[in-house]
């Protein structure tokens, strides 16, 4: 999965080409879900809006392949969320808000496999890269 740079909201962060063109970017389509999961890792860190930075990762989910596109989706989901506090906050604020985020990104590196692989058994055989069956 290639990144680019690009220009979100207020925001310059990384995301996987096309991502400006889809709807996860067009239509809002994003967020960790309902219920527990919400609550457990919301879109926003002590009062600051992360949304881009999930959309990017759901969308880099979405579309990734192999598991190196998931460990690359995660990495970036941290460093576009750091980008996003690093413009919106002080000091004290910036380090508590980097510690969540920390969480943010351990739930995925260690939890998010069900979100990135569900869908690959409905591929065939021929479109999957370096996944068991």
């Amino acid at each position: 999965m290639k990144f680019e740079w690009v220009n979100v909201g207020n925001y310059t962060l990384r995301a996987p080409k096309g991502f400006v063109e889809s709807d996860y970017f067009l239509n809002g389509r994003w967020g960790p879900g309902q219920g527990l999961l919400e609550q457990l890792v919301p879109d926003s860190i002590l009062g600051l809006r992360i949304r881009m930075a999930c959309a990017i990762h759901d969308y880099s989910y979405d579309i990734g392949s192999t598991e190196q596109d998931k460990t690359d989706a995660d990495i970036e989901l941290f460093a576009n969320g750091f980008r996003i506090i690093k413009q919106r906050s002080n000091k004290f604020t910036g380090l508590l808000r980097s510690a969540i985020l920390s969480r943010y990104f351990l739930a995925c590196a260690y939890g998010g496999s069900s979100s990135f692989y569900k869908w690959i058994k409905n591929l065939p055989l021929s479109k999957r890269r370096n996944f068991d069956d």
